[in-house]
């Protein structure tokens, strides 16, 4: 019988060519973008799950408030809470720090290697986060100073190999030689926790012990293994507790909370991580990416609801014949679900295919290392089988009830004709397709015109030919006059300006409470700090509004600051007013002798902050940067210069540079990954959507096409015929931005609300995804229309 039933499906399928082939490629589209999407997805859910212990660990999180200022969240805290906390709460189980890394140079041998993912850590983080060894002993591997241990991707990059164990190294931070204890399997990728080489603490170094040991330092990422049933939030206010008995009055606005691990990726937006390297997850985003799989699928699905019932009355009399013949309804539903079954089959096979062709480019586009094959993903591979068979034997399972049962006494007499419900329930689904259609564009719409704006927007500086370079060594700190003296004689150079930080940067960037005019220190206020010298205004063409820049002589400068028109406004000062530090370990007090225009200093997702501008020489941060207005387009030339005036004042460490522009597109990778995956996702739905109605208005033009050669024959005129047939459709189009109109509005006002600075949506975005889609469908309907009324009637009616 099963065998019966397959021939059967086989043979109607063949001889529904068109049918078939538009209900396989919507089928295969859907399948294979919402496949890819749910790759995605899985891998954003999955972040921090991998570690064994995960639902056991949480991160330490900093809120530092002061009177009349905005909660700052910070992801490090003091070193020194670590032992004490351990010691005092026997609910804590095992505490983990990841102290400040930075730029490492490795040094081995005759080559040297540039690396921003070491971590210098407490031994028992091999022990909590379980990491695998490939080599060496986890009991031992960071226990004593000079230790290293290396991810499998470190050893082969540095060594060659992943035996490594007892080879040494060079590094800049240490002065003694560093010996390889260990090696790790890589992290996998859906984690926060990042590095590719563990250091153990120097712990025989004065320095660094007393360091560590500092409450008022914020240095560390700190972890902590907590024993089952813990309170989390006791815990949290007992830490507080606790840091504000050994730190003193530096903890008076600072409090502790603890951060479920397995929460980090998405519930981080508002904490900022410093000097970890982090890929911060939004969870708008997965739901996002969620909608739009299930919208391509439903409309796909919603393709063969439509075709298969619309084309019901051709099968009426096999139906009717078959169950004359001896058939129960039950075999004839079997029968249309295998025909469901083999078209998802089909498709299945169409969609490995096209996901291993497009899956390079999605890795690309969205920084992931998916595969699909036979060889790597078996589950995978089973995943899509069982979407792609579930999707089949829904999308059939409606068209298959309506079919079997029809009445054979009705059937043999060509008395089958449409339902009015069955015709509502097409046009109920081609509404909802083009509704869906239309949200995919107005989201991209909206999308490209945020990123539009964040991208062109004038920052208050110019990000243009800048090209900045890390300073990563005392070396280079102690030489930087003579190194920007050495830059400037290139002739594409304009200027060069050394700064602790840079306008757009994406870096920690200092927190100072500040006392204004007639303030107390109750009433302080945080503001940003940069350091700067007297070049750093003309080389970002940042504008002052009063007051003079820095003049250069750095012992009168060091006790001078320039402040933003923000600060100016919020601390009540002025050019010859005096700005002070409430913070009592960073004593500060300088004259404020200019204002500058407004700008911002990091992305436009943060609002515009105060700012205090000091001169480099002060004793809150240190030089990090020089920046380099570059007039030229030979860029590779300016480089290669760079690189040999870094190597003639500090041939130890490489150059580190990257061209602010380019950074500063990161800030939106986001926004731009789902810009792209709406772009694709937008033409995918429109052209199954089309698809569909292509075969719909076919079926159509077939169906009334006697009912035209007579209202021709009678002297109706083509167009007559064409807003005849079309008018149906039309309204079913309009009626799909109705429903989708006010839906894509309320969720993409939700999504601008992730930013401080946005677009507004406007109505033209509404009248540009309307138009999209009413030429698409007068496009999709109106070529077999217009054939259909140049037709001779005579071809019609002779078949009466």
């Amino acid at each position: 019988m099963f065998i019966s039933y397959l021939k059967t499906a086989l043979r109607n399928l063949w001889r529904n060519k068109l049918h078939s082939a538009i209900n396989l490629l919507g089928l295969t589209l859907g399948i294979s973008c919402s496949f890819i999407l749910w790759l995605y997805i899985q891998d954003e859910l999955k972040y921090d799950t991998t570690f064994p212990k995960a639902q056991r660990i949480y991160r330490v999180v900093e809120r530092n408030q002061t009177a009349n200022q905005t909660t700052r969240w910070l992801a490090y805290t003091s070193s020194a809470l670590a032992k004490p906390a351990q010691s005092s709460f026997p609910e804590i189980e095992e505490v983990v720090q990841f102290v400040a890394g930075g730029q490492a140079v490795i040094k081995i041998g005759n080559q040297t290697f540039n690396d921003r993912l070491f971590q210098i850590a407490t031994p028992n983080v091999l022990k909590v986060f379980d990491l695998e060894m490939l080599a060496g002993n986890a009991q031992t591997a960071l226990t004593k100073p000079h230790l290293v241990v290396l991810t499998k991707s470190a050893a082969l990059r540095l060594f060659g190999t992943v035996n490594a164990v007892g080879k040494t190294m060079e590094f800049n931070r240490f002065k003694k030689k560093i010996t390889v204890s260990g090696v790790i399997k890589d992290l996998p990728q859906n984690t926060h926790v990042r590095f590719s080489m563990l250091f153990s603490l120097p712990l025989n170094q004065p320095r660094w012990r007393k360091y560590l040991k500092q409450w008022q330092n914020r240095a560390a990422i700190t972890y902590m293994l907590l024993k089952p049933h813990t309170n989390v939030q006791t815990l949290s206010q007992k830490l507080s507790t606790l840091a504000i008995a050994k730190g003193g009055n530096s903890w008076k606005t600072r409090s502790l909370f603890l951060q479920p691990l397995t929460e980090v990726h998405f519930n981080s937006t508002h904490i900022e991580v410093g000097f970890a390297t982090t890929n911060k997850g939004n969870i708008f985003y997965v739901y996002a990416f969620t909608a739009v799989a299930l919208f391509v699928l439903i409309i796909a699905s919603i393709n063969y609801i439509n075709l298969t019932t619309a084309k019901s009355v051709y099968r009426a009399k096999e139906i009717g014949v078959r169950k004359v013949m001896g058939a129960y309804r039950q075999q004839l539903i079997v029968q249309f679900l295998i025909e469901s079954s083999i078209v998802a089959l089909l498709a299945f096979i169409m969609s490995v295919g096209v996901i291993e062709a497009i899956l390079p480019y999605f890795n690309e586009l969205a920084h992931k290392n998916f595969e699909i094959g036979w060889h790597s993903a078996a589950a995978s591979l089973g995943q899509l089988f069982l979407i792609t068979l579930a999707v089949g034997l829904l999308a059939g399972i409606y068209p298959a009830l309506i079919l079997s049962g029809y009445q054979p006494v009705y059937v043999l007499k060509s008395q089958v004709k449409t339902s009015p419900r069955g015709l509502l329930l097409r046009k109920v689904l081609v509404v909802g397709q083009f509704a869906l259609s239309m949200l995919m564009v107005i989201a991209t719409l909206i999308v490209h015109k945020q990123l539009d704006y964040v991208q062109n927007k004038k920052m208050g500086f110019n990000k243009e030919q800048l090209m900045v370079i890390d300073i990563n060594s005392a070396k280079t700190r102690q030489s930087f006059r003579a190194i920007k003296q050495e830059l400037l004689k290139h002739p594409t150079i304009q200027k060069v300006s050394a700064t602790s930080r840079v306008p757009g940067d994406w870096k920690e960037i200092t927190l100072l409470p500040v006392l204004g005019k007639g303030q107390t220190v109750n009433e302080a206020q945080q503001s940003f700090l940069v350091g700067a010298d007297q070049d750093f205004l003309s080389t970002f063409d940042i504008q002052l509004v009063a007051g003079a820049n820095f003049g250069g002589n750095d012992k009168t400068d060091s006790s001078k600051v320039l402040i933003n028109q923000l600060a100016a406004k919020q601390f009540k000062l002025g050019v010859g007013d005096y700005v002070r530090s409430a913070d009592t370990s960073r004593r500060f007090k300088a004259k404020v002798i200019g204002i500058v225009k407004d700008f911002h200093l990091q992305s436009l997702h943060n609002k515009m902050a105060p700012l205090i501008i000091a001169h480099w020489n002060n004793p809150v941060r240190r030089l990090d940067y020089f920046s380099i207005k570059v007039h030229s387009q030979d860029m590779a030339q300016v480089v290669a210069y760079a690189k040999k005036v870094n190597d003639k004042f500090d041939a130890d460490t490489p150059l580190e540079y990257h061209f602010l522009d380019e950074q500063m597109k990161h800030f939106y990778h986001k926004e731009a990954l789902t810009g792209q995956i709406f772009n694709i996702a937008a033409i995918i739905t429109i052209l199954i959507a089309s698809m569909g109605l292509f075969g719909l208005a076919t079926f159509t033009v077939q169906k009334r096409s006697k009912e035209i050669a007579i209202r021709k024959v009678l002297g109706a005129s083509s167009a007559q015929l064409f807003a005849l047939l079309v008018k149906g459709y039309i309204k079913q189009i309009l009626l799909s931005f109705v429903v989708a109109f006010p839906v894509g509005y309320y969720v993409m006002r939700h999504w601008l609300d992730g930013f401080a600075y946005r677009t507004s949506i406007g109505l033209m975005v509404f009248v540009w995804a309307g138009s999209i889609a009413l030429l698409i469908t007068l496009f999709t309907i109106g070529y077999q229309t217009l054939a259909a009324t140049q037709n001779n009637p005579v071809r019609s009616l002779r078949n009466e």
